[in-house]
């Protein structure tokens, strides 16, 4: 690698160098930040999908070469439509941002929190069993419920939400891990709407 001394060179080529490597150190903090920001959930500040999906695929591989146990949780909200529908884009954008701040509240900070989009959340947990990972799920949905959120002083909305589980086995890509959680997700809604048929008053709101 070349290097020089500035001081050898004289004062108004000195400036210009300096003032080029300001402007390269400027802009490689700007790549960096924007980098960065393409992984980020601009509404939760959450990882994003993307971002998630690259750090889920490490982690299946990480996982395989040192045999660590890891689970996938995959949350979406229960009626989040309705909300939207009922009280606008802007309600519902609270609504997920209190959502998220709930849930990574709950984590560890080795756990890896994103939001798909939409109403969707993953939580990917290490070094925990399949049934470590259930319960963990069980607070998370508790966390997400426990107390309303409040809107402003005529609004207030309780949240429920559903959760599948997803343990992480040898050989599978980060897509079926996903695919799996998210399924798992989709049984546990629908069996939560039977339920609302078979007995009406059931009812999340």
């Amino acid at each position: 690698m070349f290097a020089f001394d500035l001081n050898t060179l004289p004062e108004d080529t000195r400036e210009v160098f300096s003032s080029l490597l300001n402007e390269n150190a400027a802009l490689k903090k700007q790549i960096e930040y924007l980098s960065e920001m393409a992984l980020q959930d601009e509404l939760t500040g959450l990882t994003n999908r993307r971002g998630f999906k690259r750090s889920l695929e490490k982690a299946v591989a990480f996982s395989k070469r040192y045999k660590v146990p890891a689970c996938l949780v995959f949350i979406d909200l229960n009626k989040f439509k309705q909300i939207n529908d009922e009280h606008g884009h802007a309600v519902g954008d609270i609504v997920l941002q209190t959502v998220g701040q709930r849930i990574a509240r709950q984590v560890r900070s080795s756990d890896l929190v994103a939001r798909l989009g939409g109403d969707e959340f993953v939580v990917l947990f290490w070094q925990v069993t399949e049934e470590a990972a259930r319960a963990r799920a069980g607070l998370l949905m508790h966390a997400i419920s426990r107390d309303m959120i409040t809107i402003d002083k005529e609004l207030s909305l309780k949240i429920k939400a559903s959760a599948g589980v997803a343990v992480m086995k040898a050989g599978e890509t980060a897509d079926i891990l996903l695919e799996r959680a998210d399924t798992a997700m989709y049984q546990v809604k629908s069996e939560l709407k039977l339920s609302d048929k078979i007995c009406p008053g059931n009812i999340n709101h």
